[in-house]
């Protein structure tokens, strides 16, 4: 991941349970992050940080209440090195073989081409009480990436099986992390929190990056092993459908025989996690 926070202005960090787009009417990419009470949704901006009256900060960091209606937009200021967006997806991919490059952002599941053929809708069964609080995290002008973890470390992580009619499909690993390049004269951060804004500027400083992490986590060590079921009670397949995803031991050599076979674990959303956090399966 050095390569890219080299030479940048800033570096997002985008964590966490939502659903995002690449939107090539609008040439911007946004994720709506959904909200519930067990996962903390926070921005933290290393410094030095300047507000809008050009007071300098050492450095930004806010955790949102569950009911705060909130949006993040980050844009560049002058001259880009993008514009829009761009993703890094290097020759070819496949989530089940080595080789890939570890930021490749096709690591991240696609909810469409990969589950549902480009059938996606809403779940028109849920009711209005039950659909959750959304913070749209709206990024202009970035080029994203991936944080995936390397390849000779991915005993750490989960492993997923698409399961449909009683039948498990491995699909592979899966990150779960959003990294986005910026690069300009400045960035802007506009956080506007129900009928106010705040807009916080980070300006291009040459050998060193500023980095904006926005993280919505569950972070409790009885966390879900996957939000993945949290998602899709709010979309399905034209013809209701939901495709389950169940976790599984990850590959290893010591591992061998029907992957059916392994034993389901418990893990951890955060990779900074406390000690005690569980890890093991």
């Amino acid at each position: 991941m050095d390569r890219f926070i080299q030479g940048a202005t800033a570096n997002v960090e985008l964590r966490g349970i939502g659903i995002a787009s690449f939107c090539k009417k609008h040439g911007y990419f946004t994720e709506a992050m959904i909200r519930n009470k067990r996962h903390k949704f926070e921005i933290y901006i290393s410094g030095p940080v300047f507000d809008a009256a050009g007071t300098e900060l050492e450095k930004y960091e806010e955790c949102f209440d569950a009911i705060d209606d909130v949006e993040i937009t980050i844009t560049t200021v002058g001259e880009s090195e993008v514009t829009g967006w761009q993703r890094h997806e290097p020759g070819e991919f496949n989530r089940l073989l080595p080789g890939n490059d570890p930021n490749d952002i096709r690591w991240i599941l696609n909810l469409e081409d990969e589950l549902h053929g480009n059938e996606l809708v809403k779940n028109t069964a849920v009711q209005p009480a039950e659909k959750p609080a959304l913070s749209l995290v709206n990024i202009h002008n970035a080029y994203f990436y991936a944080d995936m973890t390397e390849e000779d470390e991915r005993g750490s992580l989960p492993y997923f099986f698409r399961v449909e009619d009683d039948v498990a499909t491995p699909l592979g690993f899966i990150a779960e992390t959003y990294g986005a390049r910026l690069k300009s004269d400045a960035v802007t951060v506009t956080i506007r929190k129900g009928e106010t804004s705040e807009v916080l500027t980070v300006k291009h400083i040459d050998g060193d990056s500023h980095f904006i992490k926005i993280w919505n986590v569950d972070l409790a060590s009885e966390a879900s092993v996957t939000d993945y079921p949290e998602i899709m009670k709010f979309l399905a397949d034209p013809n209701g459908k939901e495709v389950e995803l169940v976790p599984w031991r990850p590959y290893s050599k010591e591992t061998t025989g029907d992957p059916g076979g392994w034993g389901v674990g418990t893990f951890c959303h955060s990779s900074e996690c406390p000690s005690g956090c569980p890890h093991t399966f």
